[in-house]
């Protein structure tokens, strides 16, 4: 007995499970995962190395050559590449396809204990491991514009914001560009510390040796840990200003304050500049968690921005700039108007050349097989993105095809003499 004699014979059970299966179906289609891209895995990390004032030929021969020999000890390595320019050496490593995703974080925790325990590098050479953040693709950015506030007050904000969107449940990760590097800066004249009899590197070292950041350790004592914590750092720019100063042999001190002026401020030029509309702003990209819906995630940061509108003061806006949620919204959307124009198409057709019986299950094929493919994906695991969707649209057309000829050949062997179900079943 095939498939199709069992499907006539047994049609009450067969249309049971055709039910059952387009309930779960559509149950599975509001679950699916939606996201521009299929989840992939980045086999790939780079040695970063800094070696300053050294020549391309001296960070060959003294940290890539050493790097390329440890890295060619994975026996996961499939390829390694190299760049030598002045003062920095790149190593490339790619991973065998065959390092699953659950095994490439190992991989890469056992190379970055091998790359610490380089002999022979340069003193203060440290080579660095790049494997974070590869392939993460930030879709949603929201920009802050500020107009008469300073920077500060608007990173301020910025910060805030950043700290109610990374709760959102389908954020993986905010990130901050614009962000400027916050310094003290101690600004002195020669002259003045030539006349205390100071000198720009011996006030260096005082100010290190003031700011204690080491550990003072523990100490035991019969069955107590006492832990030793040494006083002295800076907590505030008021605490550098007042530290004290030894000048000359007299034992005679001043303030910092005295001799330097100490100010807080950002490194210039800064290292990124980000301008909405012309106006100075920064901005946060949101990334997806893996398998989750960047639809939903669009809609929970429209909801966060509509409220940080009201609350946020004149002079300061808040705004998307990228909404990739928006793109793919539309897209699934063009897929459904794709597929109920294939239905309508088809059952016109069908109406047309065969006749309305074969027309209607001709044209029923196509959500049947669509719902039930929603069901498998969800079982497996695969949301709807760009990849799926064309791939529904491509199957729709060959599985119409397949159907017209099924439908044929069903009304040949009809017109021939042949019973029906003998002519569906053969």
């Amino acid at each position: 007995m095939n498939l199709t004699q069992f499907s006539i014979e047994r049609n009450r059970v067969v249309l049971s499970i055709l039910a059952v299966v387009i309930v779960m179906g559509l149950v599975f289609y509001k679950s699916l995962s939606r996201d521009s891209m299929p989840p992939y895995t980045i086999r790939v990390a780079t040695v970063v190395t800094s070696f300053p004032g050294a020549s391309p030929e001296r960070v060959e021969e003294l940290i890539t050559d050493k790097i390329e020999k440890v890295v060619q000890e994975l026996p996961e390595l499939k390829n390694v590449k190299s760049t030598s320019r002045t003062g920095l050496s790149v190593v490339n490593v790619e991973l065998k396809m065959e390092v699953s995703p659950d095994d490439l974080q190992a991989v890469w925790d056992r190379l970055r204990r091998k790359l610490s325990n380089i002999q022979g590098l340069p003193s203060n050479i440290y080579p660095q491991l790049k494997d974070d953040g590869i392939g993460e693709v930030f879709g949603i950015a929201v920009g802050i514009t500020s107009d008469g506030y300073s920077y500060s007050e608007m990173k301020d904000y910025a910060d805030e914001l950043r700290d109610e969107l990374i709760k959102l449940d389908d954020a993986a990760k905010v990130e901050i560009n614009g962000a400027q590097e916050e310094r003290i800066f101690v600004k002195f004249e020669n002259a003045k510390l030539k006349a205390y009899g100071m000198t720009s590197s011996g006030l260096r070292e005082i100010i290190n040796n003031t700011n204690i950041l080491n550990s003072g350790g523990e100490i035991t004592i019969e069955d107590e840990r006492i832990i030793l914590e040494p006083t002295g750092n800076f907590n505030s720019v008021s605490d550098i200003q007042n530290m004290l100063i030894p000048i000359g042999n007299s034992g005679q001190v001043v303030t910092l304050g005295d001799v330097t002026s100490v100010q807080k401020g950002y490194l210039t030029p800064p290292k990124q500049i980000v301008r909405v509309n012309g106006l100075t702003a920064l901005s946060l990209h949101i990334s997806l968690k893996e398998g989750s819906n960047v639809i939903k995630l669009g809609e929970d940061v429209d909801y966060v921005l509509s409220q940080w509108k009201q609350k946020l003061p004149v002079g300061l806006e808040v705004s998307r700039l990228a909404s990739i949620d928006t793109y793919i919204d539309k897209k699934i959307s063009a897929f459904l108007v794709n597929l109920f124009q294939a239905i309508g198409i088809v059952l016109v057709v069908m109406l047309f050349f065969l006749g309305i019986r074969t027309g209607l299950v001709v044209a029923s094929l196509i959500p049947i097989v669509t719902i039930s493919t929603f069901l498998v994906m969800g079982l497996i695991n695969v949301g709807l993105n760009q990849i799926s969707l064309a791939a529904l649209i491509m199957a729709l057309g060959m599985m119409v095809d397949n159907a017209i000829v099924v439908a044929e050949t069903i009304m040949v062997k009809v017109e021939k003499g042949i019973e029906i179900k003998k002519a569906a079943i053969g």
